[in-house]
Protein backbone atom coordinates (compact mmCIF):
# COMPACT_ATOMS: atom_id res chain seq x y z
CA UNK A 1 0.00 0.00 0.00
CA UNK A 2 1.22 3.29 -0.87
CA UNK A 3 1.87 5.99 1.56
CA UNK A 4 0.44 9.24 1.52
CA UNK A 5 3.68 11.45 1.08
CA UNK A 6 4.36 8.63 -1.98
CA UNK A 7 4.52 10.58 -5.78
CA UNK A 8 2.78 9.25 -8.11
CA UNK A 9 5.41 10.96 -10.25
CA UNK A 10 7.85 8.58 -8.39
CA UNK A 11 5.81 5.38 -8.79
CA UNK A 12 5.19 5.69 -12.30
CA UNK A 13 9.19 6.59 -13.11
CA UNK A 14 10.06 3.22 -10.86
CA UNK A 15 7.00 1.42 -12.98
CA UNK A 16 8.82 2.74 -16.49
CA UNK A 17 11.97 1.73 -14.96
CA UNK A 18 11.74 -1.97 -15.57
CA UNK A 19 9.45 -1.58 -18.64
CA UNK A 20 11.98 0.21 -20.12
CA UNK A 21 12.91 -1.92 -22.72
CA UNK A 22 9.79 -2.94 -23.64
CA UNK A 23 9.08 0.50 -24.26
CA UNK A 24 12.02 0.94 -26.27
CA UNK A 25 10.88 -1.96 -28.87
CA UNK A 26 7.23 -0.14 -28.97
CA UNK A 27 9.30 3.15 -29.10
CA UNK A 28 11.04 1.91 -31.89
CA UNK A 29 8.27 0.23 -33.83
CA UNK A 30 6.45 3.39 -33.89
CA UNK A 31 9.11 5.75 -34.90
CA UNK A 32 10.18 3.59 -37.40
CA UNK A 33 6.38 3.22 -38.92
CA UNK A 34 5.57 6.55 -38.01
CA UNK A 35 8.46 9.08 -38.79
CA UNK A 36 9.71 9.90 -42.24
CA UNK A 37 13.26 11.24 -42.70
CA UNK A 38 13.33 13.16 -46.35
CA UNK A 39 16.35 14.56 -48.09
CA UNK A 40 16.63 17.17 -50.64
CA UNK A 41 18.86 19.74 -52.69
CA UNK A 42 18.12 22.62 -54.60
CA UNK A 43 19.48 23.87 -56.97
CA UNK A 44 20.67 20.26 -57.88
CA UNK A 45 23.57 21.94 -60.49
CA UNK A 46 25.98 24.70 -59.98
CA UNK A 47 29.38 25.75 -61.33
CA UNK A 48 32.45 27.36 -59.92
CA UNK A 49 32.79 30.41 -60.33
CA UNK A 50 29.65 32.24 -59.47
CA UNK A 51 27.39 29.28 -59.46
CA UNK A 52 24.36 29.51 -57.17
CA UNK A 53 24.54 27.96 -53.78
CA UNK A 54 23.25 24.58 -53.53
CA UNK A 55 20.84 24.10 -50.26
CA UNK A 56 20.71 20.84 -48.59
CA UNK A 57 17.82 19.41 -46.60
CA UNK A 58 16.69 16.86 -44.36
CA UNK A 59 13.64 17.05 -43.36
CA UNK A 60 11.66 14.55 -39.83
CA UNK A 61 8.28 14.25 -39.34
CA UNK A 62 5.78 12.40 -37.30
CA UNK A 63 3.22 11.43 -40.06
CA UNK A 64 0.86 9.18 -37.40
CA UNK A 65 -1.35 10.66 -34.53
CA UNK A 66 -0.12 9.06 -31.60
CA UNK A 67 -2.58 8.32 -28.25
CA UNK A 68 -2.13 11.83 -25.93
CA UNK A 69 -0.78 8.90 -23.37
CA UNK A 70 2.08 8.22 -24.99
CA UNK A 71 2.65 11.49 -25.96
CA UNK A 72 2.98 12.98 -22.90
CA UNK A 73 3.79 10.42 -20.56
CA UNK A 74 6.36 8.48 -22.74
CA UNK A 75 9.16 10.49 -21.48
CA UNK A 76 8.98 8.76 -18.04
CA UNK A 77 10.41 5.84 -19.57
CA UNK A 78 13.78 7.96 -21.17
CA UNK A 79 11.97 7.48 -24.71
CA UNK A 80 9.74 10.68 -26.51
CA UNK A 81 6.86 10.03 -28.47
CA UNK A 82 6.52 13.12 -30.63
CA UNK A 83 3.43 14.31 -31.82
CA UNK A 84 2.47 14.97 -35.23
CA UNK A 85 4.00 17.01 -37.60
CA UNK A 86 7.97 18.20 -37.39
CA UNK A 87 10.18 16.65 -35.34
CA UNK A 88 13.09 18.97 -33.51
CA UNK A 89 16.06 18.27 -31.88
CA UNK A 90 16.91 15.20 -33.74
CA UNK A 91 21.00 14.92 -34.47
CA UNK A 92 21.62 14.94 -37.97
CA UNK A 93 25.26 13.32 -39.76
CA UNK A 94 26.14 14.63 -42.77
CA UNK A 95 28.89 12.71 -45.48
CA UNK A 96 29.70 15.45 -48.08
CA UNK A 97 33.42 14.28 -48.84
CA UNK A 98 32.41 14.22 -52.46
CA UNK A 99 31.40 17.64 -53.11
CA UNK A 100 33.93 19.42 -50.36
CA UNK A 101 36.62 19.64 -52.49
CA UNK A 102 34.84 22.05 -55.01
CA UNK A 103 33.55 24.95 -53.00
CA UNK A 104 32.76 25.45 -49.00
CA UNK A 105 30.09 24.36 -46.78
CA UNK A 106 27.93 26.54 -43.95
CA UNK A 107 25.15 25.83 -41.55
CA UNK A 108 22.16 27.51 -42.25
CA UNK A 109 20.37 29.90 -39.48
CA UNK A 110 18.16 26.84 -38.87
CA UNK A 111 21.07 24.72 -37.50
CA UNK A 112 22.53 21.67 -39.49
CA UNK A 113 23.43 19.63 -37.05
CA UNK A 114 20.12 19.28 -35.32
CA UNK A 115 16.72 19.77 -36.70
CA UNK A 116 14.99 22.96 -35.61
CA UNK A 117 11.15 23.68 -34.48
CA UNK A 118 10.21 22.86 -38.51
CA UNK A 119 11.60 19.55 -38.44
CA UNK A 120 14.51 20.34 -40.98
CA UNK A 121 18.78 20.48 -40.76
CA UNK A 122 20.16 22.42 -43.43
CA UNK A 123 23.60 22.92 -44.93
CA UNK A 124 24.35 25.63 -47.75
CA UNK A 125 27.46 24.46 -50.04
CA UNK A 126 28.58 27.49 -51.96
CA UNK A 127 31.13 26.99 -54.90
CA UNK A 128 34.46 27.93 -55.44
CA UNK A 129 36.65 29.71 -58.12
CA UNK A 130 39.09 28.31 -60.74
CA UNK A 131 41.80 29.37 -62.74
CA UNK A 132 40.08 28.90 -66.39
CA UNK A 133 37.01 30.10 -67.67
CA UNK A 134 36.50 28.28 -70.93
CA UNK A 135 37.50 25.31 -72.70
CA UNK A 136 36.85 21.62 -72.08
CA UNK A 137 33.78 21.85 -69.73
CA UNK A 138 33.80 19.17 -67.26
CA UNK A 139 30.86 17.51 -64.89
CA UNK A 140 31.51 16.76 -61.10
CA UNK A 141 28.54 14.27 -60.29
CA UNK A 142 28.03 12.85 -56.63
CA UNK A 143 25.73 12.25 -53.05
CA UNK A 144 25.77 13.99 -50.03
CA UNK A 145 24.53 12.01 -47.44
CA UNK A 146 22.59 12.23 -43.98
CA UNK A 147 21.73 10.05 -40.91
CA UNK A 148 18.89 11.38 -38.97
CA UNK A 149 19.50 9.99 -35.23
CA UNK A 150 15.59 9.76 -35.04
CA UNK A 151 15.72 7.19 -32.19
CA UNK A 152 19.08 7.77 -30.15
CA UNK A 153 17.97 11.69 -30.39
CA UNK A 154 14.37 10.75 -28.74
CA UNK A 155 16.08 8.84 -26.42
CA UNK A 156 15.83 5.24 -27.14
CA UNK A 157 19.76 4.45 -26.46
CA UNK A 158 20.27 1.02 -27.65
CA UNK A 159 17.50 -0.14 -29.86
CA UNK A 160 17.28 3.39 -31.13
CA UNK A 161 20.49 3.45 -32.63
CA UNK A 162 20.25 0.28 -34.12
CA UNK A 163 17.33 1.41 -36.31
CA UNK A 164 19.04 4.58 -36.29
CA UNK A 165 21.88 2.36 -39.19
CA UNK A 166 18.52 1.94 -41.02
CA UNK A 167 17.36 5.46 -41.75
CA UNK A 168 20.91 6.66 -43.78
CA UNK A 169 19.08 8.37 -46.84
CA UNK A 170 19.71 7.40 -50.44
CA UNK A 171 21.66 10.59 -50.58
CA UNK A 172 21.29 13.88 -52.72
CA UNK A 173 22.49 13.82 -56.05
CA UNK A 174 24.42 17.20 -57.08
CA UNK A 175 26.09 18.16 -60.19
CA UNK A 176 29.20 20.85 -60.23
CA UNK A 177 30.42 21.81 -63.86
CA UNK A 178 33.87 23.28 -64.27
CA UNK A 179 36.90 23.60 -66.94
CA UNK A 180 39.57 21.07 -67.24
CA UNK A 181 42.58 22.78 -66.11
CA UNK A 182 46.94 21.71 -66.49
CA UNK A 183 48.56 21.02 -69.78
CA UNK A 184 46.94 19.16 -72.49
CA UNK A 185 47.55 15.52 -72.81
CA UNK A 186 48.47 15.81 -76.67
CA UNK A 187 47.62 17.75 -80.03
CA UNK A 188 47.01 17.96 -83.86
CA UNK A 189 48.14 20.92 -85.47
CA UNK A 190 47.08 21.53 -89.14
CA UNK A 191 50.68 23.44 -90.26
CA UNK A 192 51.08 25.66 -93.43
CA UNK A 193 54.59 26.69 -93.19
CA UNK A 194 56.84 29.17 -95.07
CA UNK A 195 60.77 28.70 -95.44
CA UNK A 196 63.22 30.11 -97.99
CA UNK A 197 63.94 33.03 -100.14
CA UNK A 198 61.47 34.73 -102.28
CA UNK A 199 61.30 32.55 -105.42
CA UNK A 200 62.73 29.71 -103.65
CA UNK A 201 60.22 28.96 -101.20
CA UNK A 202 59.51 26.19 -99.50
CA UNK A 203 56.04 25.37 -98.19
CA UNK A 204 54.80 22.78 -96.60
CA UNK A 205 51.17 21.91 -95.82
CA UNK A 206 51.30 19.13 -92.63
CA UNK A 207 49.41 18.04 -89.83
CA UNK A 208 51.49 17.14 -86.96
CA UNK A 209 50.79 14.58 -83.76
CA UNK A 210 51.80 15.15 -80.74
CA UNK A 211 51.42 13.61 -77.26
CA UNK A 212 52.69 15.13 -73.41
CA UNK A 213 55.92 13.29 -72.67
CA UNK A 214 55.37 11.06 -69.43
CA UNK A 215 57.77 13.17 -67.21
CA UNK A 216 56.54 13.08 -63.29
CA UNK A 217 56.26 16.65 -62.42
CA UNK A 218 57.31 18.12 -65.38
CA UNK A 219 54.86 19.84 -66.37
CA UNK A 220 53.58 21.48 -62.58
CA UNK A 221 57.33 23.08 -62.09
CA UNK A 222 57.74 26.35 -63.00
CA UNK A 223 59.86 27.30 -65.92
CA UNK A 224 60.29 23.85 -67.13
CA UNK A 225 57.83 24.16 -69.26
CA UNK A 226 55.85 20.81 -70.65
CA UNK A 227 57.21 18.14 -73.17
CA UNK A 228 55.46 16.85 -76.06
CA UNK A 229 56.81 13.80 -78.32
CA UNK A 230 55.80 14.45 -82.40
CA UNK A 231 54.31 10.86 -82.80
CA UNK A 232 53.67 11.65 -86.63
CA UNK A 233 53.47 13.98 -89.37
CA UNK A 234 51.35 13.75 -92.57
CA UNK A 235 51.22 16.15 -95.71
CA UNK A 236 53.39 17.61 -98.22
CA UNK A 237 56.35 20.10 -98.75
CA UNK A 238 56.42 21.99 -102.05
CA UNK A 239 60.01 23.16 -103.48
CA UNK A 240 59.81 26.64 -105.64
CA UNK A 241 62.81 27.13 -108.46
CA UNK A 242 62.07 30.91 -109.78
CA UNK A 243 58.38 30.69 -108.26
CA UNK A 244 58.13 27.44 -110.12
CA UNK A 245 57.23 24.03 -108.56
CA UNK A 246 60.65 22.38 -108.61
CA UNK A 247 59.60 19.17 -106.71
CA UNK A 248 57.14 18.40 -104.48
CA UNK A 249 57.88 15.33 -101.26
CA UNK A 250 55.40 13.27 -99.01
CA UNK A 251 55.43 13.25 -95.71
CA UNK A 252 56.29 11.04 -94.37
CA UNK A 253 59.21 9.49 -95.10
CA UNK A 254 61.84 11.97 -93.49
CA UNK A 255 65.55 12.18 -93.61
CA UNK A 256 65.54 13.69 -90.08
CA UNK A 257 62.99 14.85 -87.58
CA UNK A 258 62.87 17.01 -84.28
CA UNK A 259 60.51 14.71 -81.95
CA UNK A 260 59.50 16.98 -79.53
CA UNK A 261 58.32 20.64 -78.69
CA UNK A 262 58.01 22.37 -75.42
CA UNK A 263 54.93 24.27 -73.51
CA UNK A 264 56.01 26.61 -71.56
CA UNK A 265 53.89 29.06 -68.91
CA UNK A 266 50.51 28.08 -70.25
CA UNK A 267 48.63 30.81 -68.27
CA UNK A 268 50.36 33.95 -69.77
CA UNK A 269 50.37 32.03 -73.41
CA UNK A 270 54.42 32.32 -73.09
CA UNK A 271 55.31 29.22 -75.58
CA UNK A 272 58.34 28.22 -76.67
CA UNK A 273 57.03 25.70 -79.68
CA UNK A 274 57.91 24.57 -83.07
CA UNK A 275 59.07 21.32 -85.34
CA UNK A 276 61.88 21.25 -87.96
CA UNK A 277 62.65 18.22 -90.50
CA UNK A 278 64.02 17.28 -93.33
CA UNK A 279 61.86 14.78 -95.95
CA UNK A 280 64.37 12.12 -97.85
CA UNK A 281 65.43 12.26 -101.58
CA UNK A 282 62.76 11.29 -103.81
CA UNK A 283 63.28 11.07 -107.56
CA UNK A 284 61.89 14.57 -108.07
CA UNK A 285 63.64 15.76 -105.00
CA UNK A 286 66.77 14.48 -105.15
CA UNK A 287 68.00 16.36 -101.65
CA UNK A 288 65.19 16.11 -99.92
CA UNK A 289 63.24 19.22 -98.72
CA UNK A 290 63.42 20.61 -95.02
CA UNK A 291 60.63 23.01 -93.57
CA UNK A 292 60.91 24.27 -90.25
CA UNK A 293 58.07 25.79 -87.70
CA UNK A 294 59.52 27.39 -85.16
CA UNK A 295 60.80 31.07 -85.04
CA UNK A 296 63.59 32.65 -82.70
CA UNK A 297 61.67 33.74 -80.69
CA UNK A 298 58.51 32.47 -77.88
CA UNK A 299 55.10 32.14 -79.81
CA UNK A 300 51.80 32.72 -77.93
CA UNK A 301 50.10 29.39 -78.39
CA UNK A 302 48.16 27.96 -75.39
CA UNK A 303 45.80 29.29 -72.48
CA UNK A 304 44.53 26.48 -69.64
CA UNK A 305 41.58 24.93 -70.98
CA UNK A 306 41.32 26.34 -74.75
CA UNK A 307 40.20 23.81 -76.98
CA UNK A 308 41.51 25.77 -80.85
CA UNK A 309 44.23 28.38 -81.03
CA UNK A 310 45.80 29.79 -84.74
CA UNK A 311 49.04 31.09 -84.28
CA UNK A 312 50.69 32.78 -87.01
CA UNK A 313 53.94 31.39 -87.68
CA UNK A 314 57.22 33.34 -88.47
CA UNK A 315 60.22 31.22 -89.13
CA UNK A 316 63.81 32.07 -89.19
CA UNK A 317 64.03 33.23 -92.69
CA UNK A 318 61.73 36.00 -92.12
CA UNK A 319 58.67 33.89 -93.69
CA UNK A 320 55.36 33.42 -92.19
CA UNK A 321 52.82 30.71 -91.89
CA UNK A 322 50.04 29.66 -89.84
CA UNK A 323 49.35 26.77 -87.33
CA UNK A 324 45.86 25.52 -86.00
CA UNK A 325 46.37 23.49 -83.07
CA UNK A 326 43.78 21.19 -81.63
CA UNK A 327 44.44 20.73 -77.90
CA UNK A 328 43.55 17.32 -76.57
CA UNK A 329 42.89 16.44 -72.67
Amino acid sequence: MLSATTSWDVWLKTAAKYAAPLIDILHELITGIGITVDDAVSPAETHLNGGPDMHFTVTVKMVIKLPPLLVHCGWLAGDVFPGYGPVKDVNVSWDNSELAPWGSFTCDPVGCDKTGPDGQARETFTPGTEDVHKGIQIYERGLVHAIAFVGSSLGNKIIGKLGDLLRVTGGMAWEVRHHKTGYPTGFTADVHSINGIPGYDVIGDFTITAVRANIKNQCEKAGTGCSYTVKDITGTVTQYVNSKVFCTAEVPPFRNLVASMIIERGKTKDVAWGVAFATKATSNCPDGIGPETTDNAPLPVYDYGETNTTVNLINSGGKEGTAVIHWQY
